[in-house]
C-alpha cells in the first residue's frame, strides 16, 4: 500500500509492505527523503482492558534527527490496531525549515497516516488473530 499528502516540497509519502504478518512502513518526505529515525513496536493486551491491545516501542533515532516522535506514534497506532510487530523508518527533511515548514509538513504526515490507518481499519480482520 502507498499514500501521500501535499505538495512539493512539503509531500508526504507512506510505503508498507508485510513481512508475513509483521508489518514494515516507511515514512518520508520534504526535499531530501533519508533515514532519521526507526521504531519497532511490539502489541501485547492492556492491563486495564484485557481485551484491547496496546502496544510498546523503541526507537533508535539517528543524531541530529527529530523523526523519533513521528516514528514511534505510527509504529503504536498500528501494532496496537492491526496486533502486529510494526517497524517505522521516518525521514523527513527540508533544508533551514522554519516553524511553519515543519507544521505544513506535520499536517500532510497526519492526513497520510489517517488514510494509512482508515485502510488498515476496514481490513483489520485479515490481519489481527
Amino acid at each position: 500500500m502507498q499514500y501521500s499528502a501535499g505538495n512539493e516540497p512539503y509531500k508526504i509519502f507512506i510505503d508498507t509492505v508485510f513481512v508475513g504478518e509483521d508489518l514494515l512502513i516507511t515514512l518520508s518526505g520534504g526535499e531530501k527523503p533519508h533515514i532519521g529515525a526507526v521504531a519497532a513496536a511490539s502489541p501485547y493486551p492492556s492491563s486495564a482492558e484485557p481485551l484491547k491491545l496496546t502496544a510498546s516501542a523503541s526507537v533508535i533515532t539517528y543524531s541530529g534527527h527529530k523523526e523519533d516522535e513521528v516514528a514511534r506514534s505510527l509504529a503504536l497506532r498500528v501494532s496496537s490496531l492491526l496486533g502486529v510487530k510494526t517497524v517505522v523508518v521516518a525521514g523527513i527533511h527540508i533544508d533551514n525549515a522554519t516553524e511553519n515548514d515543519l507544521k505544513l509538513l506535520l499536517e500532510n504526515v497526519e492526513k497520510a497516516v489517517s488514510c494509512l490507518l482508515d485502510d488498515l481499519k476496514n481490513s483489520s480482520s485479515i490481519w489481527t488473530a
